[in-house]
């Protein structure tokens, strides 16, 4: 896990659910600004991402949500033990963002128990997968089981050399569990519209996207966030990370968003 923690006394407690072939490094950016807004910041890599632990035949929708619970839970107990008495008599709920694939894994999270959490934001996710959308990467893992999914989409081909950045994202995927891509590649394409199931949670929502966002469309984001009955906002000059490319202004909306429940 990674954590960003505020200079004062938090105002909650934020727990992030990083994407597809992502890892905790996915909120290096996010993080400190949050934590200098004031929110006890935490993300985790998720089961078979990069170093996290990984976990043959256990890669289903249902682990992934369990192990978001599990870790909301544990912070809350973690963090409530860490503030003083006087400030905190139990543990908070935890305000919870799923980025994409983490998206649909926090949708199913709040559904698995939605009083783990204060509310939920779902940034660059969608309501549900279609067929045939991850068909390019299943023939590639077809085709070579061991095949390295980050030059995999480096469309112009490998730089001559690696800087920093390059060899940090090829490493993690050399490291992720090839079996954890496969199942949540099917995850991506098969996953149902739950909006309903949602929206009975009663919980707080939030539907967030960059502007240039091409993960899922931009017009089906917009109407899952009415269906939804939830907070909808566009990220200008980003595209499917805003984490990375819009940081400050990500955290802006999020720390919004938490303050208006307080209201």
């Amino acid at each position: 896990m990674l954590r960003a923690q505020p200079a004062g006394e938090p105002r909650g407690v934020v727990l992030l659910v990083p994407g597809f072939t992502g890892s905790r490094e996915d909120g290096r950016l996010l993080l400190p600004e949050l934590a200098e807004r004031g929110w006890d910041t935490w993300i985790y890599s998720q089961r078979g991402q990069a170093d996290s632990s990984h976990t043959p035949g256990s890669y289903g929708a249902d682990d992934f949500a369990a192990d978001a619970v599990a870790v909301a839970r544990s912070l809350a107990a973690f963090t409530a033990g860490e503030a003083s008495t006087s400030e905190r008599q139990a543990p908070l709920p935890v305000h919870l963002v799923g980025h994409s694939f983490g998206g649909v894994v926090a949708g199913e999270a709040v559904m698995r128990e939605p009083r783990a959490f204060a509310d939920v934001a779902m940034l660059c996710s969608g309501p549900h997968g279609w067929d045939g959308r991850m068909d390019e990467l299943c023939a590639a893992l077809d085709a070579d089981p061991g095949v390295d999914t980050w030059a995999l989409q480096q469309q112009d081909g490998l730089p001559a050399a690696l800087d920093a950045e390059q060899a940090f994202l090829h490493e993690r995927a050399l490291l992720t569990d090839l079996e954890g891509v496969r199942a949540i590649a099917d995850i991506l394409e098969t996953h149902a519209d739950r909006s309903a199931e949602l929206t009975a949670t009663g919980l707080s929502m939030m539907v967030l996207h960059g502007d240039g966002d091409d993960a899922w469309p931009i017009e089906w984001q917009r109407e899952w966030a009415l269906r939804l009955g939830a907070r909808y906002e566009v990220i200008a000059d980003a595209g499917h990370l805003p984490n990375l490319d819009q940081p400050a202004r990500t955290a802006d909306l999020l720390s919004d968003f938490w303050d208006a429940g307080k209201r």
